[in-house]
């Protein structure tokens, strides 16, 4: 005979109630554990940014120091007008290759007589065509003028090597107008002086008078190409003529207002396949330095007076 006591399920199992507890325990062991780890990481990960940004920092100071150094061998260079020909190959360019740690050699000291393919410029308020107003020239440095026995196809032709200017308004807080004008010249061509207006001439210095029409001008030069915040481009391929890259150009800028706050431009220029190239600086040489330590480079930009100038 078999007894079952009253009401007690057929399917029922009893289990021991430590068997759950020790699986919640070990989760939450684990939870723990991934926490931990988790900031554990987290601020190694802090410290490791931080000490290294302190190396760069270091080697920072020591770059920039070197390449600084480099620069004033290039101000004594460029002043002094120390010859080319007293280098040696250990000093290329005139130039030390190592100062200390820092090494100067990988990209040697550049001097550039051109300013950076985009720039930017404030233009001085209260100025005018012929006061106040900012100029650039359009040239080779190397060659301004013809020279016939030069390899150098641009420089037998006295040309600039020049297609295209584009200059930008930028919004800088000033609402003056600025006035653009752009001519071009060949610079074989003399001034008329006999009265006698020849093919070959002007019948007035060019880029100084905007009140005529002489050929020299880019685009109709009267009252200039107004850049304010509205009409804010002018591009001589669009709203002159492209430059003749066998003749030089000048662009000339002024801002006849007297606002307090003087309004700034985007200058980009352009050679003869369209590359962006920069203007030439004027009776100044810039001087280039990239200077690295323990894989942390510096550059450094100077521009200096050249010594002809006297200044």
């Amino acid at each position: 005979m078999t007894f079952q006591a009253a009401n007690m399920p057929r399917n029922l199992k009893l289990t021991p109630s430590f068997a759950s507890q020790a699986g919640v325990t070990m989760l939450l062991a684990i939870l723990v554990l991934s926490s931990l780890l988790a900031v554990s990481i987290s601020v190694a990960t802090i410290m490791f940014v931080e000490v290294r940004s302190s190396g760069d920092l270091l080697h920072s100071e020591t770059s920039y120091y070197g390449a600084d150094g480099a620069v004033e061998e290039g101000i004594y260079k460029i002043k002094r007008q120390v010859a080319t020909s007293t280098c040696s190959s250990a000093l290329p360019n005139c130039y030390s290759s190592s100062i200390g740690s820092v090494n100067l050699s990988s990209i040697p000291p550049v001097e550039n007589a051109l300013t950076d393919p985009v720039f930017q410029a404030s233009i001085s308020p209260g100025g005018s065509f012929t006061n106040n107003a900012t100029y650039y020239s359009f040239y080779d440095p190397a060659c301004p003028s013809p020279n016939p026995a030069s390899t150098n196809s641009q420089c037998q032709l006295g040309g600039s090597g020049y297609s295209r200017v584009k200059v930008t308004y930028l919004s800088a807080g000033s609402s003056d107008s600025v006035f653009v004008y752009v001519c071009q010249f060949d610079p074989t061509y003399s001034v008329n002086e006999t009265g006698q207006l020849l093919s070959h001439q002007y019948d007035s210095v060019p880029c100084s008078n905007p009140s005529n029409s002489e050929p020299y001008w880019v685009f109709s030069p009267y009252s200039g190409f107004p850049l304010n915040s509205t009409q804010n481009v002018y591009d001589s391929s669009v709203n002159g003529l492209p430059f003749d890259s066998t003749k030089q150009q000048e662009l000339i800028i002024y801002d006849p207002n007297t606002g307090t706050n003087p309004p700034y431009i985007q200058v980009q220029a352009y050679d003869q396949y369209g590359n962006p190239k920069g203007v030439p600086y004027f009776e100044e040489t810039a001087v280039d330095v990239n200077a690295q330590d323990a894989g942390v480079n510096r550059k450094v930009r100077a521009v200096v007076p050249n010594a002809s100038v006297g200044r």
